[in-house]
């Protein structure tokens, strides 16, 4: 069976490697966790990170020419 810490790595790996096993609650957590991040990039006036902003459906190339109202 192999030590706690080995079960434990492979776990680890199983998860992260894996994201279909999260399945559609998962995602959602990712969907919110993307767009708070955002928004405390945008707030803190830094751009927010690439991956959220595909997370979030928008092109990270075309984020520096949205102009707020």
């Amino acid at each position: 069976m192999g030590t706690y810490i080995e079960v434990m790595k492979k776990g680890i790996i199983n998860m992260t490697t894996t994201q279909s096993r999260r399945g559609y609650l998962g995602n959602i957590f990712d969907i919110v966790g993307a767009a708070i991040n955002a928004s405390a990039a945008v707030d803190g006036r830094r751009t927010p990170k690439a991956a959220d902003l595909r997370k979030l459906g928008i092109d990270p190339a075309s984020f520096p020419n949205v102009r707020s109202i």
